[in-house]
This record gives C-alpha cells, sequence and structure tokens, in this order.
C-alpha cells in the first residue's frame, strides 16, 4: 500500500514540476524564469565570443576595431575561486586559447612583412600563462602556410603538460601535421610526425586517441605516450572522427570510445553521420544509432551514451516547419536502447552528468514571433523534464559538470551584447 502511495506521489510531483517550471512560477533573481541562482560574470559583453571554459574557469574574448579598421581582442579570464575577471591579453594577434589547472596556452599569429609590405610569414606562437606570471612562448613555427591547432592541457597544475599540431600546408612540400608535447622539464618534443593529417586528441591515462588520414580516409589512431607508438584500431570505408561536439562532451566511457561514421553521409539529408562505439578490451566497434536520422552530440556516463537524434521533415526551409530532436540513450552492459522523455522539439548541445541531462531548445517567442533558445534539463532521479531557464531572450548552457553551470543570455544571438551567467548546479526536486 506504502509503495502505491509513494508512486501516486511521484507522479503527482513529476506533473507538478514539469508544469510549474515550463510556465515560469519559480522565479530566479535575474529577469529570467530560472532554477538558477546566477552569478554574473561578465554583463552586456560586446562582439564577445566563449574562448574556452574547463573546470568553471571561463576564457572569453571582445573585439573592436582599431582606427584601420583592424580587429583588436581583448581576452578575460574568470576564476571561479576568486570570482575576479583579469585581462590577459589585448592586441591584434590572438587566435585561441585553452585553460586548465590555472594556466592558459594561448595561440597567437604575428605577420612578418618585407620591404614592400608583402606578408612573408605567419609566425605562430604558443604561449603559456599560469597565475599573475607574465606570458611565455613555448614554440614558435615559422612555416610559409602552417597552422597549428588543437591545443590541449594534461598532466597537473605543478607539471602541466601541452599538446598540440604543427600542420605544415605548404604547397611546394607534402602536407602533414605534426603531434607535439611540451613540458617544463624538456621542453617541445615531436611524438608523431607520420605524413598525414591528424585531427582531435582524446585522452584516457597514457593514451591519445585522434583521426588520422594517412590510408585516404579518417580512421581512429590510438597514441601510447609511454611506447610513444601509434596504431590504429578503427579502420572502414569512409570518415571517422569525433563528435565536432567532442571538447564539450564526454566521448570515452569506462569500458568505450564513442566515435562518429561518415559512410552513409548526405549534405541533402543534414549530415546524417553515425554513431558507432570501441569497446578498450576487444578493440570491437558496435553500432549505437544508425538510423536515417542526424544522430550526433554523443556523450557518456559510465556505461550510458547519450545522444540527440533530430528528423528534418519535407519542407524544412519554410520557417514555419522545424526539426524534431529526441534524445536517445543505449546502456552499454544490456543493449537497450531508450528514449527519454523530453518534448519533441529542435535540440542542440548536449551535456550530462550523473544527476541530468541539460541542453539547448528551441522555442518559439510569443512576443518576438520567432525562434528562440532556452534551457531545459531532465532528472534522472523523477524521470523527468523541465525548463531551467526561460525567457524572451537566447539562453545557451556553455559548460557542465557535476556540480557547476555557467551558460550565457544575449537579446539576439552568440555575437549580440551578452551576459555570460554562472551558478552551482542544484536543480534537486
Amino acid at each position: 500500500m506504502l509503495k502505491k502511495q509513494l508512486q501516486v506521489i511521484a507522479i503527482l510531483m513529476t506533473v507538478w514540476i514539469a508544469n510549474t517550471f515550463d510556465t515560469g512560477i519559480l522565479q530566479g533573481k535575474s529577469s529570467i524564469s530560472c532554477r538558477l541562482d546566477p552569478f554574473s560574470i561578465a554583463e552586456k559583453a560586446k562582439d564577445a565570443d566563449i574562448v574556452d571554459i574547463n573546470s568553471n574557469d571561463v576564457l572569453w574574448k571582445e573585439s573592436k576595431e582599431d582606427e584601420d579598421e583592424i580587429p583588436v581582442y581583448t581576452l578575460y579570464y574568470w576564476n571561479s575561486q576568486s570570482k575576479k575577471t583579469t585581462v590577459l591579453y589585448e592586441g591584434r594577434d590572438f587566435l585561441y586559447a585553452k585553460i586548465k589547472n590555472g594556466m592558459v596556452a594561448a595561440v597567437f599569429r604575428i605577420i612578418e612583412m618585407n620591404e614592400e609590405g608583402r606578408n612573408i610569414h605567419d609566425v605562430l606562437k604558443i604561449r603559456t600563462m599560469e597565475s599573475d606570471s607574465a606570458w611565455q612562448t613555448i614554440y614558435e613555427s615559422k612555416i610559409r602556410y602552417n597552422q597549428i591547432y588543437t591545443v590541449e592541457i594534461q598532466g597537473t597544475q605543478k607539471d602541466p603538460l601541452i599538446y598540440f599540431y604543427d600542420a605544415n600546408w605548404d604547397i611546394e612540400e607534402a602536407s602533414f601535421t605534426k603531434m607535439l608535447r611540451w613540458n617544463k622539464a624538456t621542453g617541445v618534443k615531436t611524438l608523431n610526425d607520420e605524413k598525414s593529417y591528424k585531427y582531435y586528441m582524446v585522452f584516457l591515462g597514457e593514451k591519445i586517441f585522434f583521426a588520422d588520414d594517412r590510408t585516404g580516409d579518417l580512421d581512429i589512431w590510438v597514441f601510447d605516450t609511454k611506447t610513444e607508438q601509434a596504431r590504429p584500431i578503427v579502420q572502414a570505408p569512409g570518415d571517422q572522427f569525433f563528435s565536432y561536439d567532442w571538447e564539450s562532451s564526454e566521448v570515452v566511457g569506462t569500458r568505450f570510445i564513442v566515435w562518429l561514421d561518415s559512410l552513409h553521409e548526405d549534405e541533402n539529408e543534414h549530415y546524417n553521420y553515425d554513431i558507432y562505439g570501441t569497446d578498450l578490451a576487444s578493440e570491437k566497434t558496435f553500432p549505437i544509432a544508425t538510423s536515417v536520422n542526424r544522430e550526433d552530440n554523443p556523450v557518456v556516463i559510465g556505461n550510458t551514451v547519450y545522444w540527440l537524434d533530430t528528423y528534418f521533415p519535407p519542407g524544412i526551409d519554410n520557417k514555419k516547419i522545424v526539426p524534431i530532436t529526441k534524445v536517445m540513450s543505449l546502456d552499454y552492459q544490456t543493449g537497450l536502447i531508450k528514449e527519454m522523455m523530453t518534448p519533441k522539439t529542435y535540440k542542440t548541445d548536449l551535456f550530462a552528468n550523473p544527476g541530468y541531462l541539460i541542453w539547448n531548445e528551441e522555442v518559439y517567442s510569443s512576443i518576438r514571433k520567432e525562434l528562440t533558445t532556452d534551457i531545459r534539463a531532465y532528472s534522472f532521479i523523477m524521470n523527468a523534464c523541465f525548463s531551467v531557464c526561460i525567457s524572451e531572450m537566447e539562453e545557451t548552457v556553455l559548460y557542465m559538470n557535476r556540480n557547476h553551470i555557467i551558460w550565457m543570455t544575449s537579446q539576439n544571438g552568440l555575437y549580440d551584447p551578452m551576459n555570460i551567467l554562472s551558478s552551482d548546479l542544484i536543480l534537486s526536486l
């Protein structure tokens, strides 16, 4: 009898929660109907863009044109412990940066001109900064057509390791990508300079997983940092690569990695990639999602994979017809595939932790008479879907870990003056 009563109460609570959050009865401190108690990181940032977020620390840049109509960038760093914002750089040369364990690794491009004013070199420099110290150049590349990309910070705060790619795009030479690593003791070391393009870096212990095209198509390879040897673990027709959202997604589980396959890709079908996994012990590949819909943004929590499954109805170019996205899951141990209890609306940017799924969702604004973005969540405990932040503005979740969420609000999208907000993730129902 008691068990039945508790089940009834749980059902009533689920219905009340969904209705309460969707109608905006619970109000936060801001003008947004919000389950979070926000702390403002930046207010009305103009021409702003998020650079990187890690462990609740935020890097973002703002830009403005100088008298020569050349963009000048200001790089800001917000520290979650001190709740303070610091200007790290101001100038023309900034490209992008990463942050982890209090260290910032940034890439700068310095253009060298000859006497006639012609560009003779793009000098790419990786510079690091710790705490309040000055920038230190740790690597410099001076090839005519080169590119430093996929900079990643690993190791510990006392002994950081910086991994990165340096690509030679020289037309007169064979183009290839080198994998390099820097630390304080030994400086820069080349780990792999195979004549191929390499993309992404996904870390698991002493192994680095990456996509490599040395066979013609992209395959998944693994590099062992102990033996310093690389070998393929996934080779198949078409391209195999990590999700475009891999930097904000956990694509490595306790027993497997998750990747995308382009064999059935068709640009007219809205990039219909399939999702596969590879068991790390047996190195056997298994399908996760291979429907005719677009499947993307996989995230892994323990032995379960979650992803977005989007159906594009005919006539999608008509503004009144919108894509429909389902949040799906696969339990690796049981093989059970399940559709989560979520509204059939268009969703992007799926995040997950052991308590919640959170995503961005397009909804129709009755005031603006157009689609806008709100933040919604799914609770594993209550088996309920509810709104996290809703308003007539754009709300977009940027980062989530076990106990913290960072999101932004703007009037008309990402590059409009925006507010960057932070909050402890307390969504217990």
